[in-house]
């Protein structure tokens, strides 16, 4: 690895290290071993943390992709498709952990950039692999991908339950002691606001049909056409 380069971003020659260790395990025991290297669990990464972030993740990737694509190892080369996989397979993970009611927005948030940075490396990726292997990478986009949707929409209808729990509890709280003109009044306004405010957490968590999680969805598709 390019020295600079770890400089910049410490924790991926460990992350590399590891990628290299369970590229040819099974995609779920290489997952676990590399959520524990990122310590995933200890919560979303804050400024004063020193623990590996997306980028580490993201250069380490990187690396390890193009560490085979240059390669004359035929074997080696086909390990891309794999490697595709299980990083697929972690930023699922981190979804399927935010999605955990009661998890703060800071888990959120962190899942976006996790999932920029999988298709960053991923379409990228699929420019570059020679054509003999895009078959294999298909295989592993046709369940990697479905798995990623489902984590993604499990995450978002987790945080819409949470919100309209919150509303109805609100509204609950604002009709006592009111009378009925007045009550049905306000009953309306807090509709409208409701309306106005769940449009946006959608279109934040991005499963609007002009969403994140389809239209990256459609550019990778498109990618492998």
């Amino acid at each position: 690895m390019d020295e600079r380069a770890a400089e910049l971003w410490p924790h991926a020659p460990t992350i590399l290290e590891k990628l290299e260790a369970v590229v040819g395990k099974d995609k779920t025991a290489a997952k676990d071993e590399l959520i524990c290297v990122l310590r995933l669990d200890d919560g979303p990464e804050t400024v004063e943390d020193s623990k590996p972030g997306v980028e580490d993740f993201e250069y380490a990737l990187q690396v390890a992709v193009m560490k085979r694509l240059e390669s004359k190892d035929e074997a080696k080369v086909s390990e891309v498709a794999k490697i595709v996989e299980i990083a697929a397979e972690v930023v699922a993970e981190l979804f399927d952990r935010a999605a955990i009611p009661g998890s703060p927005q800071a888990e959120t948030d962190r899942c976006k950039s996790w999932w920029t940075m999988l298709v960053n490396v991923t379409e990228e990726t699929t420019k570059l692999v020679p054509a003999r292997l895009l078959s294999r990478l298909v295989e592993v986009f046709e369940v990697s991908l479905v798995r990623l949707q489902t984590s993604s929409l499990g995450l978002a209808f987790q945080r819409l339950k949470e919100f309209d729990s919150k509303q109805e509890a609100e509204s609950a709280t604002a009709e006592e002691g009111k009378s009925e003109a007045k009550a049905a009044k306000e009953a309306k306004d807090r509709e409208t606001k409701r309306l106005e405010e769940r449009k946006k957490l959608i279109a934040q968590l991005g499963i609007s049909p002009n969403g994140h999680l389809y239209l990256t969805l459609t550019s990778l598709l498109k990618q492998l056409s």
